[in-house]
Order: structure tokens, then C-alpha cells, then sequence
């Protein structure tokens, strides 16, 4: 009895050993939930970079885009803030050099805050 549970205990480790792995790697952070595009938001925290010379701060990170466990796209996330200005970004699928106001709550913003232990207030619409 016991030599037929350890084969199947070693068929079962060997099916799960073999199984297609999900499309995240050890430093992909789930950080939010697109529900009404069915997406979710993995942060690489890996690719995490910043510049904080004055008078200004700037980072960037590249974040999946998930649904259903397939890789949708990679984007890459870049958000500023010069002097008392609000925070802005801009991705990689933006058209031009346009930035857009940052509003609460963008998680891939906050999960990057604090991970680099910046902070940041949230006044009304803004981050600042």
C-alpha cells in the first residue's frame, strides 16, 4: 500500500512539475484589477528606475497587462512631478510627448511610491 501511494504521490510531482508555468515572473506584482476590460496589472518591479534631481522627481516602470493568464502587452509607465505641480504621466502606447494628470487611485502609481519610499498626498483629484 505504501510503495502504490508514493507512485502516485510521484505521478502527481511529476504533472505538476511539467505544467505551463503563469506569464508572471518572481518580480511581477499583482497591483490592480481593470474588471470592466477583464485585465490585470502586474508591476515589474525589476525595471523600477527614478531620477529625483531638483527641482523635479521622474520614474519609470514597465507593467504586463494580463487577461486570462495570456500576456496582453507590455506598457511602459513614466510619471513626473516638476516642483508643486501634480503629479503626471505617460505611457508607451500614448501618442506624442502629451502628459495626463495622474488621478486617485492608480495602483501602478502608489505600488511604485512606495516602493522608491517617495509620498505623495492626494488632494481632490490630484496626487502631489
Amino acid at each position: 500500500m505504501k510503495k502504490i501511494f508514493l507512485g502516485c504521490l510521484m505521478v502527481l510531482a511529476t504533472i505538476f512539475a511539467t505544467l505551463p508555468a503563469p506569464h508572471c515572473s518572481a518580480a511581477d506584482v499583482w497591483v490592480a484589477r481593470w474588471a470592466s476590460e477583464n485585465i490585470d496589472i502586474y508591476v515589474e518591479d525589476d525595471t523600477l528606475r527614478y531620477d529625483a534631481s531638483q527641482p523635479g522627481h521622474y520614474f519609470w516602470v514597465y507593467a504586463k497587462e494580463v487577461r486570462n493568464g495570456n500576456l496582453l502587452r507590455e506598457v511602459r509607465w513614466e510619471y513626473s512631478k516638476f516642483r508643486s505641480d501634480s503629479w503626471r504621466y505617460r505611457t508607451s502606447t500614448m501618442s506624442g510627448d502629451h502628459t495626463t494628470t495622474v488621478i486617485p487611485r492608480d495602483y501602478i502609481f502608489e505600488h511604485c511610491m512606495n516602493q522608491l519610499g517617495w509620498g505623495y498626498s492626494i488632494d481632490g483629484s490630484w496626487y502631489y
